[in-house]
């Protein structure tokens, strides 16, 4: 292998006394990938070889093609020699927090990920003694600082390294990130916790041990993700029996705990109320985004597939799985309503009803009855009739409304029972419906028979209007607290005076400054001539060439394709032919009043920058042309960021203007862009000066992964957003667009855009460029829904003046928009070069 090879090659060198041998193989790149001989040292795990190649001066930290260096490689494969040696030389932090380049994992990331125990340890021990060196503890301690703290940053999921050892199931790793002081409760992107994680999978894993340690930690049960489920609700939908019954133990105990302290119980919301805001004490009681409670999500479960195991094959195991799907089912079941022997059945409210309801007042029979495809269905159905008996025997009745007669006849909210449902099963041929429907019928008969007399198998469903205004996350905000938002003013004017309220409010010292995102998409150029992307017969992927020019694969056959369009589209640009529009002179204005925390922008015009934006304010989520770099494997030619300096103070012409100068002016080109820029103007293809290969600007292509600054930033400033603005784009390219769902449920959200996308769709009020319109009542939203989303469909020039004039600042605009003239940020550096280019 090729380690062995470096071995005999520094044994060879080191005897024969040539160490001009290992000196010109440290030149080299071993790999297409990248690999340096240090790579592949830290890769076979060859400390000796490793040694040597550091000793006659090998680069530490080399990073291959993907991002990897050779502790990573090293820390992944588990070789601690070659850790501790790499470790040794490692002078500063910055060296175990470098990040994969798509993935965004750290060494610790894939040491945990892998279960190696003794390289997290090192790791460890390491961050800590270089933080003592700089004078910090083994942890960051401030709050604004993740990117800079080993144990609190993410991967391109926001997964912590306590995530990852979650997954793994390695709880010793574990138990020494929390005593490092790792949060317990440290939350993805998509808002899961590690407590989920070790809950959302039955797949051969152990993950007990690793909860325990959780829940030891101070780990929230009832912590919810994007989609309002708990660890419970997880469990339940996984099949994971063991993972439910600790999860419920754990709550138990501390519900125990609090009231011999003295403490109150916790009030948990009766299971069978529909809607309104989740107080739940016990995640038994809780609810996801839809209302569905944690038996719910089991008949979920009853109604797929087997458990699946990793490394099941499908046949051999096929059986097994099924034995283990129904005794997962039932047991889960009988979990949930108190009626499992191995917890404390019904002590201290630890019990759900069968007859609980979601959002649609759907309940878990009505699951059951929709679906039944297998065995299980029948079985699990039967035990959840037996149970409701028992309720209704105890005088509790179901549903919480006192019904006293059979289960299957509870309706939801379109007017249907289980037993219509099972009827329509019938209708839709599922396998097991018709003995569905006996059985319902048997339990109706004995307890209802009035209903069956009554019944109407073809009853036509009705409207789920109702479900559609309880779901979502809001309703767990008292519905006064929505309206109370913007004031019930859903429109430009209403968010105007929200943001000044605030401004207001931290000017007296009674709140922070408001923090605006601003989300920005090709929408916002058209007006200054540049094409958007997807506008039929007139945006840049409209034409088939265009479309292929921003494919990586397209370019390294055809690179002029690309330039061809650069040099159409964007050289105007950054030649000072093009102007910045009423939108980035807005979003400029918005950062000299210190209230814009970020522009999220997937434009890649850079006329933000040249606007007067400051660098730190913008995230380039799809790059831009500020910055290139050489495509060919192990050439390390291109732009660094640093090197982007500011033209001058103001970013304005010689002119006199009385208007405040726009941040700090716009960008000036480093000698990598300069060069692009010449060869582009002249109609050439940029080459890379030191080997030859094609030089491409730092714009993501198709399949490319997302800039690390977006993945970086992202979590945290869309937690911290008290006004996100969504202006002139589509948003349909991912995971751009999912930002729009993670802002707090207070943020108001606004739309400047032509047409209504995403959640803006059939909002009751619409604001237009001729007015405030009510839209059509049973649309499916009302004002307490909309509460915060408000929708400008038009121009987005003509949205953000109206904007502006509303908050006071239309003349300033218009004076700023007026006056403004910015340099170009590129001139022919050769009279060749302008020649082309004139």
């Amino acid at each position: 292998g090729a380690g062995e090879v470096l071995d005999v090659l520094v044994e060879y060198a080191q005897r024969r006394g040539r160490e001009d041998i290992l000196l010109r193989a440290l030149k080299q790149r071993t790999t297409a990938e990248g690999w340096t001989p240090l790579h592949v040292a830290a890769a076979v795990g060859f400390r000796y070889a490793a040694h040597q190649f550091v000793r006659f001066g090998a680069e530490h930290y080399p990073i291959d093609n993907t991002g990897h260096t050779p502790l990573m490689i090293a820390s992944c494969n588990g070789h601690a020699s070659v850790v501790r040696l790499l470790l040794s030389l490692a002078s500063s932090r910055e060296h175990l927090l470098h990040r994969t380049a798509s993935s965004r994992k750290s060494a610790l990331h894939l040491a945990c990920l892998n279960q190696q125990e003794e390289v997290a340890f090192l790791l460890l021990d390491r961050w800590r003694e270089l933080g003592e060196g700089e004078g910090e503890g083994g942890h960051s301690t401030q709050e604004d600082n993740t990117q800079s703290d080993l144990l609190r940053i993410g991967d391109n999921a926001g997964n912590t390294a306590v995530h990852a050892a979650c997954l793994s199931g390695s709880h010793s790793i574990l138990e020494r990130l929390l005593r490092d002081g790792a949060d317990p409760n440290a939350s993805s992107s998509t808002g899961i916790s590690p407590l989920q994680v070790c809950s959302m999978r039955c797949d051969g894993t152990d993950r007990i041990a690793a909860a325990r340690v959780l829940l030891a930690g101070g780990a929230h049960t009832t912590a919810v993700n994007s989609f309002g489920t708990t660890p419970l609700h997880d469990a339940c939908l996984s099949g994971n029996v063991a993972m439910a019954r600790l999860l419920l133990s754990s709550e138990w105990s501390r519900e125990q705990e609090r009231v011999a302290s003295g403490g109150s119980g916790g009030g948990a919301a009766g299971p069978g109320d529909a809607a309104g805001a989740d107080s739940a004490s016990s995640s038994l009681h809780m609810r996801d985004y839809d209302g569905l409670l944690p038996l719910h999500m089991v008949c979920n479960l009853a109604t797929r597939g087997t458990l699946r195991r990793v490394g099941a094959s499908e046949t051999g195991e096929s059986e097994q799985g099924d034995v283990a799907h129904t005794e997962a089912v039932l047991a889960l079941v009988r979990l949930l309503v108190g009626r499992d022997e191995e917890t404390h059945p019904g002590e201290g409210g630890v019990a759900c009803r069968a007859t609980c309801l979601d959002y649609s007042d759907s309940t878990p029979l009505h699951y059951l009855a929709c679906s039944p495809t297998k065995p299980v269905v029948l079985r699990a159905a039967a035990l959840l009739l037996d149970i409701a008996r028992e309720e209704r025997q105890g005088g509790g009745g179901a549903g919480g409304e006192g019904h006293t007669g059979s289960m299957a006849t509870l309706e939801d909210v379109t007017g249907w029972s289980a037993l219509h449902a099972a009827h329509a099963a019938v209708r839709n041929g599922k396998p097991l419906a018709e003995e569905m429907v006996a059985l319902l019928q048997a339990d109706i008969q004995a307890h209802d028979p009035a209903y069956l007399a009554a019944f109407d198998p073809l009853k036509p469903r009705g409207s789920n209007h109702l479900f559609h205004l309880r779901k979502g996350p809001h309703n767990r905000i008292p519905r006064e607290e929505r309206l109370a938002l913007l004031g019930g003013e859903l429109s430009l004017k209403g968010v105007a005076e929200y943001l000044m309220r605030a401004m207001a409010a931290a000017e007296r010292g009674e709140r922070a400054t408001p923090r605006v995102i601003v989300m920005t998409g090709a929408g916002c150029s058209t007006s200054c001539g540049i094409p958007d992307f997807r506008t039929p017969n007139e945006g840049l992927y409209s034409k088939d060439k265009s479309r292929k020019a921003f494919d990586f694969a397209e370019f390294m056959r055809s690179p002029d394709l690309f330039y061809e369009v650069v040099r159409q589209t964007f050289l105007p640009v950054v030649a000072g032919k093009v102007q910045p529009s009423y939108v980035h002179h807005f979003i400029a204005m918005l950062e000299e009043k210190g209230v814009l925390l970020r522009n999220y922008t997937q434009n890649i015009d850079m006329l933000e920058s040249i606007a007067g934006l400051s660098d730190d304010r913008i995230v380039e989520s799809h790059g831009s042309f500020a910055s290139a770099r050489c495509v060919s494997p192990g050439c390390t030619f291109g732009s660094q960021r640093g090197e982007r300096q500011r033209t001058n103070s103001s970013g304005v012409s010689d002119q006199e203007s009385d208007v405040p100068p726009p941040g700090e002016g716009a960008t000036k080109l480093d000698s990598v862009m300069q060069h692009v820029w010449d060869t582009c103007a002249a109609g050439g293809v940029p080459r890379c000066p030191e080997c030859g290969g094609l030089v491409k600007p730092d714009v993501v292509f198709f399949g490319e992964g997302m800039p690390s600054r977006f993945m970086d930033l992202g979590k945290e400033d869309l937690e911290q957003c008290d006004l996100l603005l969504v202006l002139g784009t589509s948003l349909v390219v991912y995971p751009f667009a999912g930002m729009v769902s993670r802002v707090p449920l207070m943020t108001p959200r606004v739309l400047l855009n032509r047409e209504a996308v995403a959640v803006w769709r059939d909002l009751a009020v619409v604001e237009k460029e001729d007015g405030v319109h009510r839209a059509n009542e049973t649309g499916g939203v009302d004002d307490a829904q909309q509460y915060r989303d408000v929708s400008f469909q038009g121009d987005c020039d003509v949205g953000v003046r109206r904007l502006a004039e509303c908050l006071g600042w239309g003349e300033e605009l218009e004076q700023r928009k007026s006056q403004c003239v910015f340099e170009p940020l590129w001139t022919p550096s050769s009279a060749e070069a302008g020649a082309a280019e004139s």
